[in-house]
């Protein structure tokens, strides 16, 4: 596995990855957020936007 996860949104659609350091970034690349220690993704802001699944 190339060490990342998809992350998904509370509606299941996948909207970017999760890299091994924690990052989590669009489709593009661009970095938008972070994997928190509960295993939620959150946006800079502090929002909750999705969680990882096993890719």
């Amino acid at each position: 596995m190339d060490g990342k996860r998809r992350v998904i949104d509370f509606a299941g659609v996948a909207i970017g990855t999760v890299d091994d350091d924690g990052w989590v970034a669009d489709f593009a690349g661009v970095r938008f957020g972070v994997l928190t220690a509960k295993d939620v993704v959150v946006d800079f802001a502090g929002v909750r936007v999705g969680t990882p699944v096993a890719s």
